[in-house]
């Protein structure tokens, strides 16, 4: 089973937070018994990031203290539940996967920011499905049968993989690799095929551009087999309801964090260049791979998806 990974987006809030905390002053809340800060998580992210937490806790309080706000941080099992407590206004906010928003058909939650990675120029990101140049894999029909390196967050790329292999009528994901090894991160994923562990991986083309940076060699050592269009892959979302000063004040803080130097010392930190809004009309590149996926195989993709939570 693929388990989702929000810790890119736990750190894009977390950024957030901590940037207001040492850098500019929002503006206050005008009603601060209108305006309630509760930030919503997967509590099977425990696992994954443990102490910071608590990091994350006194960041969301210092934050609502700025904004004359009250602050509040609520557990919840899966996804599913923090995204249905999120649509029923039980919380303001929470960190989310474009697939697990687009799937949950929800009508009152709208996406807020998103992140731009430190080599990025946008928040989309356009993949590359790579081989080695001296593995004799030159076309995706080749890669049948071997080993396929992925890193557990890449759930659009899942899509766009799915999507490409039904489109060049070869067998669905899981039969075509004869193994898929799941990684933390795009670039544990590469390497285990640059160190011949794997035979091929999806990686977004501005992390294979800084790494082919630090590393020249890789430039003359990989091949590309297909590229996809640019897509937006989640970010930080909140309820219709949410306070308009509450909204205010969180959007222009995480859009002007970059403006300062504490700021981007606290984007640095986690390999991000700068916050940017977003809306619903982002995810139409994502809508459309879903409905090109569902047009080649005759099967919607929300039932693949659901079996692999």
């Amino acid at each position: 089973m693929i388990r989702r990974v929000l810790i890119p987006f736990i750190l894009l809030f977390l950024t957030l937070l901590i940037g207001v905390a040492i850098s500019q002053e929002p503006e206050k809340v005008s009603d601060k018994s209108s305006a309630e800060l509760v930030f919503g998580y997967d509590a099977k992210l425990v696992r994954e990031i443990g102490g910071s937490f608590n990091s994350i806790k006194i960041a969301l309080d210092s934050f609502a203290q700025k904004i004359n706000s009250r602050f509040a941080l609520k557990w919840h099992k899966n996804t599913s539940e923090m995204i249905d407590a999120l649509d029923e206004d039980k919380i303001t906010c929470a960190s989310i996967m474009a697939l697990s928003y687009l799937f949950s058909e929800k009508k009152n939650i709208k996406p807020l920011v998103a992140a731009i990675a430190s080599y990025s120029e946008d928040t989309t990101v356009r993949y590359v499905l790579v081989v080695r140049k001296d593995s004799g894999i030159n076309t995706l029909e080749k890669l049948e049968g071997k080993i396929y390196a992925i890193c557990k967050a890449d759930e659009v790329g899942g899509l766009y993989v799915s999507t490409e292999l039904a489109k060049n009528k070869l067998k669905s994901i899981h039969n075509f690799f004869d193994k898929t090894q799941l990684y933390d991160s795009q670039e544990e994923a590469f390497y285990s095929v640059y160190f011949k562990k794997s035979s091929a991986t999806l990686i977004s083309d501005d992390t294979l551009k800084m790494m082919m940076e630090l590393n020249p060699a890789i430039k003359d050592q990989i091949h590309i087999i297909c590229t996809s269009e640019k897509y937006i892959v989640g970010g930080l979302f909140v309820n219709v309801n949410i306070n308009n000063d509450l909204e205010k004040g969180l959007i222009e803080t995480s859009v002007n964090l970059h403006n300062t130097v504490s700021g981007r010392q606290t984007l640095k930190l986690v390999r991000m260049k700068k916050l940017q809004k977003m809306t619903d009309a982002d995810f139409d590149g994502i809508r459309a791979l879903l409905k090109e996926y569902k047009e080649l195989t005759n099967t919607d993709y929300k039932e693949i998806y659901e079996k692999m939570q």
